[in-house]
């Protein structure tokens, strides 16, 4: 990454031409900037959707990767007193208010080379600074991990499983996000 420039920036009509190459092992991730997002745009007020934008030497644009955001609630029984979520447990009975990544991907022949870390950084600061703000109320970000490899690089984060079939959910405490 050091020779190419790297920016984040929200989904709109002008990256339509380099949205064609990007590329994911999953169908539905790889389609989703492409047919979906910009779609949601229109109907999500809170959420949306950013680009990892990767612009070379030469000054050729490529997305490296993405991510979607939206609010959500949890169910208090995915919270059993105990665990990562254990804190829950004393708050009123009430569903908890969540934020859900609803899609991270990162194009399949830049895997492994730190866009997806950098991506995961993103996304917590965009969390820090809506939660700081007041923007947002939500304690927990969860995540749909689609393999094994997926679940492996949100535990890395500190997510946290909440299944056990794919895709797996997995949460973490937005505590943990603001103490970093």
């Amino acid at each position: 990454m050091s020779s190419h420039s790297l920016r984040v920036e929200p989904i709109g009509k002008h990256h339509r031409p380099i949205l064609v190459d990007f590329k994911n092992q999953h169908e539905a991730l790889a389609n989703y900037p492409r047919r979906i997002a910009k779609r949601h745009l229109r109907h999500d007020l809170v959420g949306g959707t950013f680009l990892a934008i990767l612009t070379d030497e030469q000054k050729h644009e490529r997305v490296a990767g993405y991510f979607s955001m939206t609010t959500a609630s949890l169910e208090r029984e995915w919270s059993d007193g105990s665990g990562e979520f254990e804190s829950f447990s004393t708050q009123p009975r009430f569903p908890i208010p969540c934020v859900l990544l609803t899609r991270f991907a990162v194009d399949v022949r830049l895997q492994g080379q730190g866009f997806g870390t950098y991506l995961m950084e993103e996304v917590f600061e965009h969390l820090i600074g809506a939660l700081e703000s007041n923007w947002l109320t939500s304690r927990v970000l969860l995540a749909d991990a689609h393999d094994e490899s997926a679940a492996a690089f949100f535990e890395h984060f500190g997510f946290s499983r909440l299944t056990n079939e794919y895709p797996v959910t997995m949460g973490l405490d937005l505590q943990r996000v603001l103490s970093l």
